[in-house]
């Protein structure tokens, strides 16, 4: 469970299809990655010029740096709170190109892994980052063409919509945030 009292105003009208909450912040140096836990989050990376967005997931800097490197410069970055919105068109791009496994209620996906990071980042990164989480190269190469496929048809379909892809929704960086998964045993005992 996740509680926060945003710093900054969050009324925005939406900017992409996939509007995820985050802190965020300057792009930090490695001893603040560390520092701010990062490597212990999906953090999210927005792109100075575009404002588009990529998710990488609970990885030290070196490894962040390398993936994140089609954004560059990175403008700000962030942990992800794990709150989006998607778009309409974005939603049935998705209950579309997983109806089979919704109709058969077989499977299991997570957000972070199986859309927003084959979404956002380069095939070779994507395969190394799953690979450091016990998926074989194979099944992360098809689930990355299977998502980059439904990319391609779901852009097609609302180009000159002047919406981006994926963006980030920031909170702010002096956000009030309490992560209780990630409260150490002594602090639940003050709690």
């Amino acid at each position: 469970m996740q509680v926060f009292v945003p710093s900054e105003p969050v009324d925005t009208p939406p900017t992409h299809h996939v509007d995820i909450m985050c802190t965020l912040g300057a792009m930090t140096s490695r001893e603040e990655w560390a520092e701010r836990g990062l490597d212990k989050y999906g953090v999210i990376a927005v792109s100075e010029k575009d404002g588009e967005a990529a998710q990488v997931e609970k990885v030290g800097y070196d490894t962040a740096i390398l993936m994140l490197k089609s954004l560059s410069p990175v403008k700000q970055v962030g942990p992800s709170l794990g709150s989006f919105s998607v778009s309409s068109p974005m939603l049935t791009a998705l209950m579309d190109e997983f109806q089979a496994e919704i109709s058969s209620h077989q499977g299991k996906l997570d957000t972070d892994p199986h859309f927003w990071m084959p979404m956002t980042l380069k095939e070779e990164d994507y395969k190394n980052l799953m690979k450091s989480k016990g998926v074989d190269e194979a099944t992360s190469s098809a689930h990355y063409k299977r998502i980059g496929l439904m990319k391609e048809k779901f852009l097609q379909g609302v180009k000159g919509d002047n919406l981006g892809l994926f963006g980030a929704v920031n909170v702010g960086a002096n956000a009030c945030w309490w992560d209780y998964g990630q409260v150490s045993e002594r602090s639940e005992r003050a709690l």
